[in-house]
């Protein structure tokens, strides 16, 4: 980061309330000391969670968007730095193996709130950088901030008609259930079983006004890619898996921001991005990614109070061959280190038994 953006980062960063974060602060209360060396003074209490959007010079905005102000580059994919400030935003409370849709579900809680609804201070930083790409960053966020400001007054009508009972609750619920028989026929006729697709189902929290996503669907073909074996991975490492950060170079994850807020306006957009899989894998695959809304949705319902995000993953035909040659020679290498292994241990277990046989007096001896 350069002296000039430094200082501007350091001027608009300084404080929590120049961002729109309004902190509860208190005067802390204590006995009244009886030192005549030192004075007494009071001091302020603030708490720390408001940081929890915030992280040096990454931030979370509305809709688990994470926005950097500094895209650095990284030595390895493995880096702490690179670990996504929405992972903790979730927990795994169910999984389903959907056998008939060739699927593997996973069903989430959201414990965290999904972002600042708030960052017109990132749309004014960026616009200040001399960078092309970080300008038109900002105005795509300048986009995205009337949009959610626009949503957040609907979100906010609707939570009053639901308090007062105009809508009720289990419509709601039933919407959800209508929206994702809607998304299984979409997939049906759009979607081969072979297709390596991951499908995330989004839908709005009326009482706290954000939005939630709810499941992931992940295909048995995109599952075998990926080499897990579903038995054997817990629930939550599956989950991390999925929205790992592959990303080292500090462009591709600003070029990563931009599309994931086109997708958001344009409700389309392919793009290219490294995957790594379980077994160490690396390759850089073609995602395509469509934004499924609901034409017959409830007239009181948003466009995108409930969606689904569908990425399809296309690999080339030699990048498969290379992926299944790759894996033939680790199971070769591995299955070679267990056969010397399992010979070590047999001979080490009759050299024992012969041991034991023919010398036992060396054998109480030791």
């Amino acid at each position: 980061m350069s002296q000039k953006n430094l200082s501007l980062y350091q001027s608009k960063f300084s404080a929590p309330e120049q961002i729109g974060i309004h902190i509860k602060k208190s005067i802390a209360k204590l006995n009244k000391s009886k030192s005549k060396k030192f004075k007494q003074i009071p001091f302020v209490i603030a708490p720390i969670t408001y940081n929890k959007f915030i992280f040096d010079d990454k931030f979370l905005i509305f809709g688990f968007i994470q926005i950097e102000t500094e895209y650095r580059d990284y030595q390895s994919p493995f880096d702490q730095e690179l670990v996504p400030l929405y992972e903790q935003a979730f927990s795994v409370s169910s999984t389903v193996m959907n056998y008939e849709k060739k699927r593997v579900e996973l069903n989430l809680e959201t414990k965290l709130q999904s972002g600042l609804k708030d960052f017109n201070f990132l749309i004014e930083y960026f616009s200040q950088i001399p960078n092309q790409d970080y300008q038109y960053l900002g105005q795509l966020l300048a986009s995205y901030q009337h949009q959610c400001n626009q949503n957040i007054s609907r979100y906010q009508d609707i939570q009053q008609k639901l308090m007062s009972r105009i809508i009720n609750e289990e419509d709601i619920l039933q919407s959800q259930r209508d929206f994702e028989q809607y998304l299984d026929e979409h997939i049906k006729r759009n979607y081969k079983d072979s297709d390596l697709i991951i499908v995330k189902i989004c839908r709005v929290n009326y009482e706290n006004q954000d939005m939630d996503i709810k499941k992931f669907q992940i295909s048995d073909s995109l599952i075998d890619f990926m080499g897990v074996d579903i038995r054997k991975i817990t629930k939550q490492k599956l989950l991390e898996t999925l929205i790992k950060e592959t990303r080292t170079h500090g462009h591709q994850r600003l070029r990563r921001a931009i599309d994931r807020l086109q997708l958001l306006q344009d409700g389309q957009i392919s793009y290219q991005q490294p995957v790594l899989t379980i077994d160490g894998i690396h390759c850089i695959t073609n995602f395509n990614t469509e934004i499924l809304e609901w034409p017959q949705r409830p007239e009181y319902l948003g466009k995108r109070d409930i969606y689904a995000q569908i990425t399809k993953i296309e690999l080339m035909q030699e990048q498969l061959q290379f992926i299944s040659e790759t894996r033939e020679s680790q199971n070769l290498f591995n299955n070679y280190q267990y056969s010397n292994l399992f010979d070590q241990f047999q001979n080490e277990v009759h050299s024992e038994i012969f041991l034991e046989k023919f010398y036992p007096h060396t054998q109480d001896s030791s």
